[in-house]
């Protein structure tokens, strides 16, 4: 056993995974998912070095394998586990004052592990750091940076080769507690008179239908619904109540689906984009209109936007891709196969469009996904470029 022993370990036949650390922070972690939870346990007692190597030994007499960070079972045991917590990995314990789940004993976290989710526990003389992703696709749970909003995609617009300026940002004005809670109580017109938090609960039910039916197979096509979303058939004022009085955008196909429906719930009589203008009667007499015969033939030309395929990695999110998807008007439109990963998007404006797979995706083998692309570039007079 050699002195220094640091890294991930696995015994690949029950599934555990440790992780040992003689070099920065001696200690000794185990990995563990109960109920959606990712935890990482610290072994009680192991406080130097030494104590360290004698673990490992043990270890490794019931079958644990060191995994080479740049071999092939370091990456699989990544997309079993997803990323491994900054505090785990290089010991980064930080002294400072208490501050609520990310702290414990004294001792805080990593502002990167805050970022990525984790909370930090004590139990049993021990740490635990922890995170809830129970409500991830397995693909999200690989890489957490992929729960991606497009509201900040930047778009790229060149004018006569000119560089493109980036405006400045403005400081939003935060409201005061009181204020927000008064308005989320107020009625609003385009919700016939309901609340916000009345269409938030009802949200929050139709979300739930839709994620049960995703989970069990799925038996609900809401593509319409997304694209409505996407084509902003909804009243603006309705959508900026309802992402500031949750404190969060609507990112997820399913979510904007949800939005969609709640919507008409409140609205059953008129259409999600506003109210319905009724025509006024006509009373004077129309004449009736022989129908008249073209002298020529008419021929049909195609006005299909042309789209090309390309391959993305896969440990990138949508807002990384700007040079992908940022020259296109229309927020990319993603697609997930059958076992629930969001694996494909599509893109376009007025005179292209891209569709883009995932570099984990092998094309063409989810016939559910293709078709699901195919209808979607129908539905939007988009044509596969040869």
């Amino acid at each position: 056993m050699s002195n220094k022993v640091n890294g991930l370990w696995a015994v690949n036949s029950d599934g555990v995974f440790m992780f040992f650390n003689s070099v920065d922070s001696p200690s000794v972690w185990r990995f563990g998912m109960m109920d959606g939870v990712e935890s990482w346990r610290m072994v009680p007692g192991v406080g130097n070095a030494q104590a360290v190597r004698g673990v490992a030994a043990a270890y490794r007499a019931e079958g644990g394998v060191w995994l080479d960070p740049n071999g092939v079972d370091y990456a699989q045991a990544v997309r079993e586990i997803g990323d491994v917590p900054s505090i785990v990995e290089r010991g980064g314990l930080i002294v400072s004052d208490d501050c609520g789940d990310y702290s414990a004993h004294g001792v805080s976290l990593p502002d990167v592990d805050r970022e990525r989710g984790w909370v930090l526990s004590w139990e049993h003389g021990g740490m635990v750091v922890s995170r809830d992703v129970s409500f991830l696709t397995p693909m999200e749970q690989d890489h957490p940076d992929m729960c991606e909003t497009y509201d900040d995609l930047p778009v790229v617009q060149p004018v006569d080769d000119k560089p493109i300026l980036e405006p400045e940002p403005v400081k939003p004005v935060e409201p005061e507690p009181a204020e927000t809670v008064e308005q989320s109580k107020q009625p609003m017109s385009d919700l016939g008179g309901h609340t916000i938090v009345e269409f938030k609960r009802e949200f929050d039910r139709i979300y739930g239908v839709l994620y049960a039916a995703d989970g069990n197979g799925g038996s609900i096509d809401y593509g319409r619904d997304i694209d409505a979303f996407d084509n902003h058939e909804y009243p603006r004022g309705v959508l900026e109540a309802f992402n500031t009085y949750r404190e969060d955008f609507v990112s997820s196909d399913r979510e904007a689906a949800a939005f969609i429906r709640a919507l008409r719930s409140f609205t059953p009589t008129e259409s999600a984009a506003g109210e319905t203008v009724e025509p006024e009667l006509v009373t004077a007499e129309i004449p009736e209109i022989p129908p008249q015969t073209e002298p020529h033939e008419v021929v049909a030309t195609s006005s299909a936007v042309m789209v090309r395929k390309v391959v993305i990695p896969g440990g990138k999110s949508v807002k990384e891709l700007a040079d992908v998807f940022g020259a296109y008007v229309h927020k990319p439109r993603s697609f997930r196969d059958s076992k629930g990963r969001r694996v494909a998007y599509v893109a376009f404006d007025g005179t292209g469009g891209v569709i883009a797979y995932r570099d984990c995706y092998m094309q063409g083998v989810d016939t559910r996904l293709e078709k699901d692309i195919a209808d979607y570039l129908s539905a939007h007079n988009l044509k596969l470029a040869a």
